[in-house]
């Protein structure tokens, strides 16, 4: 028997199988919303390696406008170096991710690339955390700009940092570091007053199969930057709820006895997981109407 003509393809096979698995990116659907802390990133080193949509973060990508996107560092606040940064407490897991641009990186960019692996939705929902880590010593605040673009099933887009051809803004979801004064020094994200809430719903059909990029930019501004970071981050498919339409219906009913009234009732679109209820009652709010008895099964 000639071995080879089993195990080449078998090998070929796997081989496929491996590959694919590490190109596969992150997921959203109705009824499972897509989240992420950051807690992978590392908590020291400043040549971590950034692999888009592998590793660190499966599913997530970075570029700047000035050199190559392939590291990142760990840090506190405490240093000015232009870079991608995983911020948080020296040597703590709670981290996130975040960016201090200089002249050497022009703008930095980072995003999410997710896919519907389910029915259609009619929008989504983004809620994260903005974190100030350091303060430059620029008295101008400084803001991180969110946008979003909805594609086909296998479109092939980039990050497009420094543009927003293409791309949608939501302002909404741009972070605007609280602190900005002339004393620069590392901050703790994690504390209320350097920290905001940011959350917006989107109208934007997403059918199945297509995928949802989520790009957050921060520019080189004028004099020294501020370090500002997201964090738990939460993406959620919503669908619009559908109205209900109830068919009239007339009938003899008499002086005694019972009648039964049969209502068909519709709605304008499918019903989403978990069904849809609703409350019935007679014309005037009540159980009595005209003196009658009024009982729905």
């Amino acid at each position: 028997m000639n071995n080879d003509r089993i195990t080449r393809p078998l090998l070929a096979a796997l081989l496929c199988v491996a590959g694919g698995a590490v190109q596969a990116q992150s997921s959203i659907s109705v009824g499972s919303p897509y989240t992420q802390n950051f807690d992978t990133l590392a908590n020291l080193g400043t040549a971590n390696t950034w692999t888009d949509n592998t590793s660190p973060l499966q599913g997530w990508y970075a570029a700047r406008t000035s050199g190559a996107a392939t590291t990142y560092r760990a840090g506190t606040g405490s240093e000015n170096t232009g870079a991608i940064y995983s911020f948080g407490s020296l040597s703590s897991s709670e981290r996130s991710l975040g960016s201090l641009p200089s002249g050497s990186t022009g703008t930095i960019c980072y995003g999410l690339r997710l896919t519907n692996t389910g029915s259609t939705f009619d929008g989504f929902e983004i809620a994260y955390t903005g974190e100030q880590w350091r303060n430059g010593g620029n008295t101008t605040p400084q803001t991180v700009s969110f946008h979003y673009r909805v594609v086909p099933t296998g479109t092939s887009i980039a990050l497009g940092c420094g543009t927003t051809t293409d791309w949608t803004a939501v302002t909404d979801l741009n972070f605007t570091g609280p602190i900005a004064t002339e004393t620069a020094g590392a901050l703790d994200g994690n504390i209320g007053a350097n920290r905001l809430a940011r959350s917006a719903n989107i109208s934007s059909s997403v059918s199945s199969g297509s995928e949802i990029w989520l790009r957050w930019s921060d520019g080189d501004d004028s004099g020294t930057d501020h370090g500002l970071s997201i964090d738990d981050l939460t993406v959620t498919a919503t669908t619009a709820i559908p109205t209900l339409s109830i068919n009239n219906v007339s009938q003899v009913e008499g002086n005694s006895g019972i009648t039964n009234f049969a209502f068909t009732v519709s709605l304008s679109a499918p019903a989403p997981a978990g069904g849809v209820s609703f409350d019935i009652n007679s014309a005037d709010g009540t159980a009595d109407a005209w003196g009658q008895r009024l009982s729905v099964d």
